[in-house]
């Protein structure tokens, strides 16, 4: 921005016309007349006129003008192990970052203030560039471009990143730090197969399959077939053999059924000719199994058929502990174990007698001489409580809930429709419920005799079973609040399937025992966030020497618990906690567990700890990370040579004022006087008067 003022008690916009008049005035005293350099006399005139205003009327010139900041360029070089992988010359990525900084005298101009980083920053003199080595097993990008705007106070011109992208930290929030640039090193044409990942469904119930899914990235073996073994105790137990088609893929293995215990599976991708990284071949996990003591409050409006053989079945399961109540009054319900518990007279008028039960099964109910507050005991055990019910159909089905308590949960709308009974018809499975781990690889179902007439589901609720027809009508439908579930299987014919050949008894066996240990997940079972704390670690994988940082939370109120460490070698230490948080160094490679125990209830956490961390998990050039962070301000290193027009680094605003001050008047009068000389001289040689 160009501003003229003047230090002058005159309007502004009357020395503005003056000096306009003056000059104008100039110009027309010459406009006529026919003499050589014509142009020179006019302009030692003005130039005259306008050094005689500025002495009067002493104007003040200011400028805004952009220029580059003169703070540092804070250049962080990443020297993790990473960075130590080689290209087909045998040059490691930290070299070419050396090379650089070597072959590079641009950055000189800039002030450049050096840093390695890995999971810390360090501060190093140019001298010592050629000195650094890869010897950190983490790399926390985020955290110590943090730490640098902490240091400087966004006292700096930019941020020069030399890094691989491979960040190995916690994810954080990260809104963006203005001026970082960022030069990706690596890029290597390397043959390379590595484990990105293994999941797993621990914790499961006793009795289930072990599910390990292993997850693998490939480079430069494409169409050839690698071995992925799984290994306990130092034994192979199972050995996949997969085509690497693609540049990633997965593998997944099943061992069961599984028995109690917790174990340590090892998994192992096979190297293949012409690797040369083997840090990435090998992965832990840790896996528990329970054997869980499902408690089952199974409530029946009569001595039914569909009654008679769920009860032979629940009480055939090992597994689970169920009391039965059958209906013989208005509210008056009968136990038919022989081992019986006190009942209170009013059944659901007591929400602490209730929520001893994992699962309530309500079969064949007529919820009409129900009070209300007993319904919405019914509903708390599942919203506040976070348990399950189960609705089975009948005769009775569904009557009374409407505009109850307990119809809130319901994942069906009350229709009036529901004591309607479809004869004889097939069942098959939704698209969601062949996606849902209850009915995952579940065999074809057989005929039920009949199904409750249901036709209108409720906003979010999850239809996994329908009628095979014309209606295509919902059968078992399920509505989830928070870690409470609501379960509609709307037939009262499935005890044919026990009653009928081994193939369909093997089905209703299937059905009802996932149905009850997915509405009682082990997570449900052990309590885990509301009698033992969930426990939150910011990544699996750990470098030695590092410390890890353990959080313990409950959904809503807290309760007393312990925590202990279990080390490699089987040691096990007392956690100390503060505002449920605690940290520990691990030191030694391994499986350390991670335990909060409340009341003989155990939640159990692992984590993996590596010589190198994971800096070989993906070994690859996070290009699209070092984008993101940077804000697209990336090169890559091959491109260096067109670093000038990449630096764009910070500039700022100044402003810039030009007087003529008391001082300079008393220059600018003797020059004014020379002028006007040289002048009178120029027009006497050319005879003008």
């Amino acid at each position: 921005m160009f501003r003229v003022s003047f230090n002058s008690s005159l309007p502004e916009i009357f020395i503005f016309f003056l000096t306009i008049f003056a000059v104008f005035l100039v110009f027309y005293s010459y406009k006529n007349l026919k003499i050589k350099r014509k142009n020179i006399f006019m302009f030692l005139h003005i130039l005259c006129l306008i050094i005689l205003l500025s002495i009067i009327f002493k104007p003040e010139i200011s400028l805004n003008i952009s220029i580059r900041e003169k703070n540092p360029l804070y250049v962080l070089i990443d020297s993790s192990m990473s960075m130590g992988i080689k290209d087909k010359n045998g040059k490691t990525r930290l070299d070419r970052v050396k090379d650089i900084l070597r072959n590079n005298g641009y950055l000189e101009r800039y002030n450049p203030v050096f840093f390695t980083f890995g999971k810390k920053l360090k501060r190093i003199s140019p001298e010592k560039i050629k000195e650094i080595s890869p010897s950190e097993n983490s790399t926390f990008i985020i955290e110590n471009l943090k730490k640098i705007s902490e240091i400087s106070k966004g006292e700096f011109s930019g941020i020069l990143l030399f890094s691989d992208g491979i960040d190995t930290s916690p994810v954080s929030k990260f809104n963006g730090i203005s001026n970082v640039y960022c030069v990706g090193i690596g890029g290597e044409d390397i043959k390379d197969m590595g484990i990105i990942g293994v999941v797993s469904n621990s914790p499961l119930y006793e009795g289930e399959k072990i599910k390990i899914t292993v997850y693998l990235r490939q480079n430069g073996f494409n169409g050839r077939k690698a071995e992925i073994l799984l290994k306990r105790e130092g034994k192979v137990i199972k050995k996949n053999v997969i085509q690497l088609n693609s540049s990633s893929t997965s593998t997944t293995f099943e061992i069961g059924p599984a028995k109690k215990g917790i174990f340590i599976y090892k998994v192992e991708a096979v190297p293949l000719p012409e690797e040369k990284i083997l840090e990435n071949n090998r992965e832990e996990i840790f896996i528990r199994v329970i054997s869980p003591e499902i408690k089952i409050l199974y409530v029946d409006g009569s001595l039914r058929w569909e009654y008679r053989f769920m009860k032979r079945y629940l009480e055939s399961d090992i597994q689970l502990q169920p009391v039965f109540l059958v209906r013989i009054g208005e509210n008056l319900f009968q136990q038919s174990e022989i081992k019986k518990i006190k009942i209170p007279q009013d059944i659901f008028y007591k929400i602490e007698f209730l929520s001893k039960f994992d699962i309530i099964i309500l079969g064949n109910i007529d919820f009409s001489s129900f009070s209300k507050n007993e319904l919405e005991n019914l509903k708390d055990y599942v919203v506040e409580k976070g348990k399950s019910i189960i609705l089975t159909g009948g005769e009775n089905f569904l009557k009374g809930v409407g505009t109850s308590p307990l119809e809130n949960i319901l994942p069906v709308e009350i229709t009036g429709k529901e004591n309607q009974f479809i004869n004889q018809i097939g069942l098959s499975l939704t698209q969601e419920g062949k996606n849902f781990p209850i009915f995952e690889e579940f065999p074809q179902f057989p005929e039920v005799q009949r199904i409750n007439r249901i036709e209108k589901l409720k906003e979010g609720a999850i239809c996994l079973v329908k009628s095979i027809g014309r209606e295509n009508l919902p059968v078992v439908i399920l509505s989830i609040f928070g870690n409470g579930k609501c379960m509609v299987v709307a037939t009262d014919s499935t005890w044919r399937w026990y009653f009928g050949s081994r193939k369909e008894r093997k089905v209703y066996e299937l059905f009802w025992g996932r149905i009850i240990r997915y509405m009682c997940r082990v997570k449900d079972y052990l309590g885990i966030g509301t009698k033992i704390p969930y426990i939150s670690i910011d990544r699996r994988v750990y470098g030695k020497g590092e410390e890890v940082k353990v959080k313990f939370s409950f959904r809503k109120k807290e309760e007393k618990f312990n925590a202990f460490l279990i080390t490699p070698e089987g040691k096990r230490k007392k956690l100390l906690c503060k505002n449920g948080k605690t940290t520990f160094s691990v030191l030694k490679e391994g499986i350390y567990l991670i335990e909060a125990e409340n009341g003989g209830r155990k939640n159990i956490e692992y984590i993996v700890v590596k010589e190198n961390g994971a800096e070989f998990n993906n070994i690859e050039r996070d290009e699209d990370y070092l984008k993101k962070i940077s804000k697209g301000n990336y090169i890559r290193g091959e491109d260096i040579d067109k670093i000038e027009k990449f630096l764009k680094l910070k500039r700022k605003r100044v402003r810039r004022s030009f007087s003529i001050s008391e001082e300079s008047r008393k220059y600018l009068i003797p020059f004014l006087f020379i002028l006007l000389n040289i002048c009178w001289y120029l027009r006497r040689q050319n005879n003008i008067i």
